[in-house]
């Protein structure tokens, strides 16, 4: 095994830093929380406790913490790289920080309410796949209105209706699966495309629908745009004779056979 790309997994003793890239041993420790915690009879005591989000774990007596239990099992931990010295954060068998992005990032070209959409459900990912999705969907919604401004009063299963000869089969279909994924998980639906989301491989499912996304950016916005910027670079005489001869070229009736 080459030593030297090992992904980074829950209690590792070595493996490739998601800081600085480093094949490296990692110390480990449980998130702390300082606090306050209601002890019944005793009133309130300080002490610090592995920190735990599950429901329930904790709930909140005026300013202090209790303890839902004597003991909490901490689901968020660090891991130290003996190499760079920089932490990274674990949410159980998840990494949290540093951010492990592994969807591309938006389209220069993406229009500023859509880009804010999208980059929120790159971040909100490793944390959160059913909200990345439903956030992806609102993208989605958001950049087909800026591209066809008739779309403003049309649900966005019309809207990409509507689009399916100009946007092409592949496309068309990996926009309509980030829209039933996108619905679904919000709606608690189980069924394969979001049980492959919430419990796949991310590459499977996340990369494909941010990447058509981007997609879409480049064929309806991108693309004319440097298409109209060359086609300007032509000088007016000579467009307007081209466009003159396709003009009649057009109105020619068709020869009959």
């Amino acid at each position: 095994m080459n030593q030297m790309s090992i992904s980074p997994s829950l209690y590792g003793d070595r493996f490739n830093c998601p800081c600085c890239g480093a094949f490296s041993h990692q110390v480990w420790g449980d998130l702390q929380i300082d606090a306050k915690y209601s002890n019944g009879q005793r009133g309130f005591l300080s002490r610090s406790f592995g920190f735990s989000d599950v429901a329930g774990a904790f709930t909140v007596q005026g300013t202090a913490v209790h303890l839902d239990g004597d003991s909490v099992e901490p689901t968020w931990r660090y891991s130290i790289c003996s190499s760079c010295s920089e932490s990274t954060v674990w949410r159980g068998p998840v990494i949290v920080y540093p951010e492990d992005l592994t969807t591309p990032e938006a389209h220069p070209s993406m229009p500023l309410q859509a880009r804010e959409l999208y980059e929120e459900a790159r971040a909100t990912f490793p944390v959160s796949r059913r909200a990345a999705a439903a956030l992806a969907r609102a993208c989605l919604e958001s950049l087909l209105r800026d591209i066809e401004p008739a779309n403003k009063s049309k649900r966005l299963d019309e809207m990409l209706a509507s689009m399916k000869t100009r946007l092409g089969d592949d496309l068309w279909q990996l926009l309509t699966a980030l829209r039933v994924v996108g619905n679904d998980v919000l709606h608690g639906d189980r069924d394969d495309l979001v049980l492959l989301l919430l419990d796949g491989e991310a590459d499977v499912l996340i990369e494909p629908l941010f990447g058509a996304i981007n997609t879409i950016v480049d064929k309806e916005i991108a693309q004319p745009a440097r298409t109209q910027a060359l086609y300007d670079l032509i000088p007016q005489a000579k467009r307007q004779a081209a466009e003159a001869k396709a003009i009649k070229a057009d109105s020619a009736p068709l020869s009959e056979e």
